[in-house]
C-alpha cells in the first residue's frame, strides 16, 4: 500500500531532483568512516551555544548536517519531513542541524513562515563548512555516526527513520549510492 508519506517523498524526488542546486561537488568529498571536516559556524540561530557546537561535543550522538538555503524549493519542500524525522528521534541520541548560508535577517523571516525542528546555523565566512566538506550548493545531507564519523550522504527527502535507527545500532545506514556529476558531465 502506498501511504501519502512516501507517495509525497517519490513526487519530490523524481520531481524536484533536478532543481537541487549542487553545482559543483569536489574530488575530496568525504566518504563513509572519515572523519567529518570542522564545522566552521558563524551563528546558531536556533539551538545551543555555538560554542556547544562542535564535533567534539557531539560525539556519542548522530548528526543529521544538512545544508539548504531559504531559496532552494526541494530543501523548504523537505521541511516537515525533517520535522517529522527531528520529533521521532526526539528522546534519542540524534542532532539535526541545518547549516544555512542565508543572511540572519533573511533567514529569521523565513523561520517565522517556515517553522524547524532542528538546531539552525548559519555558515562561516564564505561559506567555510560547506567549503570544508568539499560542497557547493544546497540541499544535501552529510550523516555523522556517534563515533564522530561520516557514515554517507543522502538527500533530505530520502532519508528514513531506518536510516538513522541503522546508525544508532552501530550499522551501515543502508543509503542508496548517489551519483554526483558536475554540470559539465
Amino acid at each position: 500500500m502506498v501511504t501519502s508519506a512516501w507517495l509525497r517523498r517519490a513526487v519530490y524526488v523524481v520531481g524536484l531532483l533536478p532543481a537541487i542546486c549542487f553545482a559543483q561537488i569536489g574530488t575530496n568529498l568525504p566518504r563513509a568512516g572519515d572523519i567529518p571536516a570542522q564545522l566552521k559556524l558563524a551563528k546558531i540561530i536556533q539551538g545551543p551555544p555555538l560554542n556547544e557546537v562542535s564535533w567534539d561535543t557531539l560525539k556519542g550522538k548522530v548528526v543529521v548536517l544538512e545544508f539548504w538555503n531559504t531559496g532552494c524549493v526541494p530543501c523548504i519542500e523537505a521541511i516537515p519531513h525533517l520535522n517529522d524525522l527531528v520529533e521521532h528521534f526526539r528522546d534519542k541520541p540524534v542532532v539535526f542541524l541545518s547549516v544555512s548560508d542565508d543572511a540572519e535577517e533573511r533567514l529569521s523571516t523565513f523561520l517565522r513562515e517556515h517553522p524547524m525542528k532542528s538546531w539552525i546555523a548559519l555558515d562561516g565566512t564564505n561559506n567555510a563548512t560547506e567549503r570544508a566538506f568539499h560542497l557547493k550548493g544546497y540541499g544535501l545531507i552529510v550523516l555523522i555516526d556517534a563515533k564522530g564519523r561520516v557514515a554517507g550522504f543522502t538527500l533530505p527527502a530520502l532519508l528514513e527513520q531506518k536510516h538513522l535507527d541503522r546508525i544508532l545500532a552501530g550499522q551501515s545506514a543502508g543509503l542508496p549510492n548517489l551519483k554526483f556529476t558536475s554540470p559539465a558531465e
